[in-house]
């Protein structure tokens, strides 16, 4: 598997939840004035394509945003997300529920 580093993972991170909020394609000056990350678009922008090149990102049009790939939401799912308990309530509603 392709190494990631912590501001790739930052990145990444930043564009799946902007994807899975707006369903649209998401660019660098977003990420940057949206999640503060602390570096410029530019440097966002040349991280995206080191994660499109490692398959993570994918873009539809030569000028548009990115969109995660399989494998980006496969690593998101893999090493970013938390499993939460469900509380007793919820689960007792979801039990009655099926």
């Amino acid at each position: 598997m392709d190494e990631l580093t912590q501001r790739q993972i930052d990145i990444l991170t930043a564009i799946i939840r902007e994807h899975t909020e707006t369903g649209q394609l998401v660019g660098s000056d977003i990420i940057e004035k949206k999640y503060k990350l602390g570096v410029s678009p530019a440097t966002i922008r040349n991280e995206m394509v080191a994660l499109e090149t490692k398959g993570y990102l994918q873009k539809t049009h030569v000028s548009s945003g990115r969109l995660p790939s399989p494998k980006g939401y496969r690593f998101f799912i893999n090493n970013v997300m938390k499993e939460k308990e469900l509380s007793t309530v919820d689960e007792v509603a979801y039990k009655h529920s099926i």
